[in-house]
């Protein structure tokens, strides 16, 4: 159970390290980590476009696929403003190097 928490966490930190050289934006929040097969999916949110209010905050959701080894790919999945919980807007870009 704790080498299963620990290796979330590492998941966590490697991708906080990457969003900011990638997006050029900063973290605002990791909803979910799950793995498959050999694979890790981290999901973050990010603000795209601060507002006043910062209820009207643009809010991106990325996936980032992961091995041991390093980053797979990401793409963007969506984009909300920030008090729009629950209505995404499912986007068509794919970020992917």
């Amino acid at each position: 159970m704790t080498d299963n928490i620990e290796k979330i966490m590492e998941m966590r930190e490697r991708v906080a390290s990457l969003v900011y050289p990638l997006l050029g934006k900063e973290l605002d929040c990791v909803p979910s980590i799950t793995k498959d097969a050999d694979e890790w999916k981290v999901v973050v949110e990010v603000v795209e476009r601060r507002a006043i209010p910062d209820g009207q905050d643009i809010i991106g959701k990325y996936e980032f696929r992961l091995s041991d080894d390093g980053i797979l790919d990401y793409r963007r999945l969506s984009l909300r403003r920030r008090i729009d919980v629950g209505q995404e807007v499912a986007t068509d870009t794919e970020d992917e190097f």
